[in-house]
Order: C-alpha cells, then structure tokens, then sequence
C-alpha cells in the first residue's frame, strides 16, 4: 500500500514514544538513516512549502483544508506557509 514495494512499514507500540524508540532500534541494527518526524530542519522546510504547493496547484479557490496532526508541531509549518500566501493573496 505504501511505498510500491520500497517501503516496509512495521506498527510498534500504541504511543509515539514506543514508536520511536524502535525505529531508532530498528535503525541501528539494520545500519539504516533515521529521519526524524519533526526535529529536523529539512523537515521543518518540507512541511514550510505544503500550503504554497496546495495554492499552486489548485485551479477553484480553497474553502476547507483538513490537516491530520498528531502534536501540532507539523501544522505550525503548514499554517506559516498558508500565512504567507495569504499576505500575498489577501482575497482567498
């Protein structure tokens, strides 16, 4: 379903915490790169450009938008870009 065959996706736990803490097990013994959800500055730029990329592909002006989040830090970001296209379009 995910990754058409490249990915594999393993359910741990019933937190984040446990989650996490056997991706970075998994990781280490597999001698594989961690990319962390959140924490890192790629990510936080990836996450800056979803509301620009939605506005540009868009061809009707946008009512709804859903975000799914798990703690918040992920829609900052998205919201951040949706403040800048907003300064720029202010009739949207």
């Amino acid at each position: 379903m995910f990754g058409n065959g490249f990915v594999e996706i393993i359910w741990v736990g019933v937190s984040y915490d446990e989650a996490f803490h056997a991706a970075i097990c998994n990781c280490r013994l597999d001698n594989m790169l961690f990319i962390y959800p959140f924490d890192d500055l790629k990510m936080m730029e990836g996450l800056g450009t979803i509301g620009l990329d939605i506005f540009e592909e868009m061809q009707v002006l946008i009512d709804f938008i859903f975000v799914p989040t798990g703690g918040g830090f992920n829609v900052l970001f998205f919201l951040a870009s949706f403040g800048y296209v907003f300064h720029f379009s202010p009739l949207i």
